[in-house]
């Protein structure tokens, strides 16, 4: 029986299946990553950690000479349990057969669990059944596995989700179901606790005196007279927070937090009878708080307009639409991708091959930022070159319902860029970004805070085009907007002052470099936390300048925080791990530790040769640089 102590495996699980069901594996490997672990379970137990990952996954076809290929062993080697996807498919293929092979060899049969997505009468692999004993021989018996089945007459996917994680983590069934009911119900509690109401005149002057103080006498007769209906006293104060966020009007008399909070308290003291405005209330307020950086709070009031607005006999469908949107692009954010996806799926059509998502949807506001969000969905899960298509819909769509200029467009651009950057694109994604800055500056003036972000991306496409004093000057005069627009703690402050701590690196200057990388660090890992690309990039490029200046012990301190960083935000497979993965990998060299350095160096280009095509520039300097590598081992 295992054990539930921290395992010394570098992967919680391996996924084996059969190509064939590759939906099923990617579903299931964004459940398991994104599912937390209760805290009393992980203080019973003394685990590790409160996450379910790494997890393998194998996306190739494996080698003719019969044999698992290197990657696979060492993976298979390194994975504490092994859950197999069984369906005909699956029972068929020799591949997944030999992987439950070797696992069990190597003494962990009571480690392998299975999902069951077809008929349990030929959907599992012959390799399954075979009993083994301690030391992975087979024994005499056969063996009858308990599969979790995620159709709807079993256990459903939510069940079969537990129910694996139940035996990854060696605890009871029913203490994880317990545990997703007591969720529920909190949930369920906050949100009876804060059915709140009314108040809205007394918010709408609150907010006024802070915003417009030479407008508040006239804004009160306004407001007086638009509380004749809930409705027009909803679009008046939707208006009056608008105004709060600085992405909308910078500038501001009080900080946006400071008017959120003053509205927040009196939101929970009135309203009882008016859900219709409570809904559109909350979803305001909730992204005003995402647009600020302030995540937990806007999941808050997200979630709770959301159930405010199922409640109502007869829920508004855009607003639903809206609500959704903004939960999605929050989960984006905070990379909750499993959540993102999610949501997105249930909001997207069905789009049939040879159709185009911008023709299947309706050519208004709501599709059309839809459509934008999803894009950078696709590119926050390193699928680069689905986002560029995507996207470049969006740009389309936007133009339909806007027209050729507006900020709604300059916003998709924005994303496009970033998308053909990630694609190794620099010069079609140069091009974009100046598109989008030259129209956000016509729209907006050249002092709005949404120019923050444009600039940024221009400012790492130019550097890796090698024009560093362009990209440091657009810096420069991203943090001067950002600072006068943003708390000192923003995370577009963080992001900027990352990508100036990188050009620094680059232009040598590494004491600076390590000042300004440092200070960027504390913000991020604040308003992002550890868990998260943006800490993940942080602790990476420090590590960089250690290098740099000879500090290689403390270099591989960083790249290892840097690694579970990644690991813990995107998965052991995502595209931007390529990279720690390779300069860990040096340093791992540097200190002697070759064999080490070795299997990273391999992993690395295993997540390449999955996630990037042969073309892409850093597929192929990776290449370059690994077989540069063997020869100054072999030269030791």
């Amino acid at each position: 029986m295992a054990t539930n102590t921290p395992m010394a495996n570098r992967y919680r699980a391996f996924i084996s299946y059969s190509h064939a069901d590759e939906k099923w594996a990617k579903w299931l490997l964004r459940s398991l990553e994104a599912y937390r672990v209760p805290r009393h379970i992980v203080e019973r137990y003394a685990l590790d950690t409160n996450r379910l990952i790494p997890i393998f996954r194998d996306r190739e076809e494996l080698a003719s000479s019969g044999d698992l290929s290197a990657t696979i062993q060492n993976a298979l080697t390194e994975s504490t349990s092994l859950i197999v996807i069984c369906s005909p498919a699956a029972a068929a293929s020799r591949w997944v057969n030999e992987e439950v092979k070797v696992f069990k060899q190597m003494g962990k049969g009571d480690q392998v669990f299975c999902l069951l997505v077809g008929d349990p009468a030929n959907s599992f692999p012959p390799e399954v059944l075979v009993d083994t004993d301690g030391d992975g021989i087979a024994t005499a018996e056969e063996t009858e596995p308990l599969a979790a089945d995620p159709g709807s007459d079993a256990d459903g996917k939510a069940g079969a989700k537990l129910k694996l994680i139940s035996g990854l983590l060696n605890v009871g069934l029913d203490e994880l179901r317990q545990r997703e009911n007591r969720r529920r119900y909190r949930r369920l509690a906050f949100i009876s606790a804060g059915s709140i109401a009314a108040m809205v005149i007394a918010v709408a002057l609150s907010v006024l005196a802070v915003v417009s103080r030479n407008e508040a006498t006239r804004q009160q007769a306004v407001a007086e007279r638009e509380a004749v209906t809930s409705q027009q006293v909803t679009d008046f104060l939707i208006d009056l927070f608008r105004s709060s966020d600085p992405f909308v009007e910078p500038g501001t008399d009080l900080k946006a937090t400071e008017i959120l909070a003053r509205g927040a308290q009196k939101i929970g003291r009135e309203l009882q009878d008016e859900p219709v405005v409570r809904s559109r209330l909350l979803s305001t307020i909730g992204k005003v708080y995402m647009q600020l950086g302030f995540y937990d709070e806007a999941g808050t009031y997200l979630d709770e307009a959301l159930a405010t607005e199922q409640s109502l006999v007869e829920p508004d469908s855009g607003r639903l639409r809206r609500i959704n949107i903004d939960r999605a692009w929050l989960a984006t954010e905070t990379q909750d991708l499993l959540m993102a996806q999610d949501i997105y799926d249930e909001l997207l059509p069905p789009v049939s091959e040879g159709e185009r998502l911008s023709d299947v949807v309706a050519a208004n506001e709501d599709w059309a930022a839809l459509v934008n969000d999803f894009g950078v969905l696709q590119w926050t899960m390193g699928r680069y070159e689905e986002a560029i298509v995507i996207l470049t819909q969006a740009v389309e769509l936007n133009t339909r319902v806007y027209g050729d200029v507006h900020s709604s467009i300059a916003l998709t651009l924005q994303n496009l860029g970033l998308a053909l950057q990630e694609a190794g694109k620099h010069d079609e994604a140069r091009r974009v970004y100046e598109r989008a800055l030259a129209m956000q500056i016509e729209i907006d003036g050249p002092d709005h805070p949404i120019l923050t972000v444009t600039l940024l991306g221009l400012a790492s496409t130019v550097r890796r085009l090698g024009d560093l004093e362009a990209a440091k000057s657009y810096l420069a005069e991203g943090l001067r907007i950002a600072e006068a627009a943003f708390d000192a703690e923003h995370p577009a402050i963080g992001y900027l002052r990352n990508g100036l701590g990188i050009v620094l690196y680059k232009l040598e200057d590494y004491e600076r470099a390590l000042e300004v990388l440092d200070r960027a660090g504390k913000i991020l890992l604040k308003t992002k936390g550890l868990m998260h690309s943006a800490t993940g990039a942080n602790l990476q490029h420090r590590a960089r300048v250690f290098v740099a200046i000879g500090k290689v012990a403390e270099a591989k301190e960083l790249y290892e925080q840097s690694v579970r960083s990644y690991e813990g935000s995107l998965g052991p497979e995502h595209p931007e791990i390529i990279g720690v993965y390779a300069e860990l990998a040096e340093v791992l060299a540097k200190l002697g530790e070759i064999e080490d350095a070795k299997r990273l160096y391999e992993r690395a280009i295993t997540v390449a040769d999955m996630t990037l095509p042969a073309t892409h520039p850093y597929a192929i300097s990776l290449s370059e640089d690994y077989g540069e590598f063997l020869q100054r081992v072999v030269a030791k």
